[in-house]
């Protein structure tokens, strides 16, 4: 079934194989992104700091994922 984790990590590793230059440029944006919503965060209001720490816990779990994908894509096809 796709939609898994597993499948997440899979195809994230899988892009970060076939084009690594893309990818890198990627996730340097995608870590910026990740610090200015935490940054977000931190300044939030009392009125809008749920939906703040929501989208910078969000994006920081994703950016997690993508980060680890290859090391966790190697664990889950038994290479090491």
């Amino acid at each position: 079934m796709a939609g898994t984790q597993k499948d997440f990590i899979l195809a994230a590793a899988a892009l970060s194989r076939s084009a690594p230059a893309q990818w890198d440029a990627f996730m340097l944006e995608l870590k910026a992104y990740a610090d200015r919503k935490r940054d977000d965060c931190v300044q939030a209001t009392v009125d809008t700091l749920q939906v703040a720490q929501g989208r910078a816990q969000a994006v920081s779990g994703i950016l997690k994922e993508m980060t680890e994908a290859r090391a966790n894509s190697d664990k889950i096809e038994g290479r090491r």
